[in-house]
Formats: C-alpha cells, structure tokens, sequence
C-alpha cells in the first residue's frame, strides 16, 4: 500500500492538511521534519515549499501511526510527490486485508 492511498475514518491522509499557507502547496515541497504530537493519532509534518516554511497535520490509525512515522523520518529531505508514491510494510496490507476479510466472512 503507497502512503498515498492510505486511509483514516474514510479520508485520504496524503497529502497532509497544511496549516499556514494562502498559496497551493506543490507537491515538489521537501519535507523537513516529522513529529508525533503526544497522546494523539496525529503526525505534524514541516515542509519547505519555494523556501517559504510550513507545516501540516495527518491524522492516521492508531495501529498505523508508528509505521507510517518512521517511513516519514526515513524520508526526510524528499518531496512530497516522491514520499506519497513510497509503499508502506507489507504487514500493513496483510493486517487491512485481514481485516476487510473478517468484515466479509462476519456477514
């Protein structure tokens, strides 16, 4: 599964919701920094775009909030169009399709 096509209560969560911009963001913006915001299923995301600072918020699954953590820091200095293309663990797929198949079979 490619972190752009990942889910939260319906919602796609890449790209992220930006905070701070009166402009479109482009996806050729480079992430900075990743931050977990403590007690919550949020992630803070600083980018550079056109040298203009700004940050953004995802807010993800509980269970997938350490994966798609890490894969972020991993990718840090990369722009967005390329970390959105990026496939997250196979265990997630494996656990979603576990899921999904339990909601059928459960019917």
């Amino acid at each position: 599964m490619r972190i752009n096509t990942l889910m939260c209560m319906g919602l796609r969560v890449w790209p992220p919701q930006w905070t701070m911009s009166s402009q479109s963001i482009s996806d050729k913006a480079v992430v900075k920094d990743v931050k977990l915001i403590i007690t919550t299923n949020l992630l803070r995301i600083d980018i550079d775009h056109n040298g203009i600072p700004n940050l953004g918020i995802i807010s993800v699954e509980k269970e997938d909030l350490a994966l798609l953590y890490h894969k972020l820091k991993e990718n840090i200095g990369r722009p967005l169009a390329e970390i959105g293309d990026l496939e997250l663990d196979s265990k997630l797929d494996q656990r979603r399709k576990g899921i999904s198949g339990q909601s059928r079979s459960s019917r």
